[in-house]
C-alpha cells in the first residue's frame, strides 16, 4: 500500500511539473508599454506617463524558448503591431514627422538605379559631385515610376559639391535615371519623410 502511494504522489508531482514548464514555455502575445515596460496585457500598462521621449529601454530584449508576439501601447494609449505605426510622440507632436534613410546610390557615369519603395508624401535626394574638371562638370537626375516613360521630376548640380532636393509624389515605387559628364564621382541619398 505504502508503495501505491508513493507512486500515486510522484504521478502527481510530474503532473504538476509539466503543467507549470507549459505554462512558462507558452507562447502568446507581450506588450510594450510606452515607457518601456513588458507585460501579459495592455491593461497593465502604468497610466502614468514617463517623461523619457527617446526611450532607451523600449529595445528591451527578452529571451525567451517560444516565439511571443509584441504589441507596443503609443503615448496616445493606443496599441500597434509595431513601435513604427505610433503616430505620437509623449507631447503630442508626431513622431511620423522624420527623414528616414530609404537607400543610396554611387558612381562616376551614367547609370539607371533599382527601384526603392517611399511610404511618405515626399521625398529627398541629397547628392554630391567631385570632378577633376569643375568648370565642366555636369549632373542631373531623373526620378521615374517604373512603366511610366516621362519623368516626374528631375534636379541638376552644374558644379562640384552637394545639394539636395525634395520631391513631391507620393507613395509608390520608383527609380533614377543619372545622366553625368566630366565627373569623378557622385554619390545620391534617398530619404523618406512619414
Amino acid at each position: 500500500m505504502k508503495e501505491n502511494t508513493q507512486k500515486f504522489l510522484l504521478w502527481i508531482a510530474v503532473v504538476i511539473l509539466l503543467l507549470l514548464v507549459a505554462y512558462l514555455f507558452a507562447s502568446g502575445t507581450k506588450y510594450q508599454c510606452y515607457n518601456g515596460e513588458v507585460v501579459d496585457s495592455a491593461s497593465l500598462c502604468s497610466q502614468v506617463k514617463s517623461s523619457n521621449t527617446d526611450c532607451p529601454v523600449c529595445t528591451k530584449t527578452i529571451d525567451v524558448e517560444k516565439e511571443i508576439a509584441f504589441k507596443y501601447q503609443c503615448y496616445d494609449g493606443s496599441i500597434k503591431d509595431s513601435k513604427e505605426d505610433c503616430r505620437l510622440n509623449e507631447d503630442g507632436t508626431s513622431s511620423a514627422d522624420l527623414w528616414r534613410d530609404v537607400t543610396s546610390f554611387s558612381g562616376s557615369g551614367n547609370k539607371e538605379t533599382d527601384t526603392f519603395i517611399i511610404k511618405g508624401k515626399k521625398f529627398r535626394l541629397s547628392y554630391t559631385i567631385t570632378s577633376d574638371s569643375p568648370e565642366y562638370a555636369r549632373f542631373t537626375i531623373y526620378t521615374f515610376i517604373p512603366g511610366k516613360e516621362a519623368y516626374n521630376s528631375h534636379a541638376s548640380l552644374d558644379k562640384v559639391g552637394s545639394d539636395s532636393t525634395v520631391v513631391y509624389t507620393g507613395e509608390g515605387e520608383y527609380y533614377l535615371k543619372i545622366n553625368t559628364a566630366n565627373l569623378q564621382t557622385w554619390s545620391v541619398r534617398v530619404e523618406d519623410y512619414y
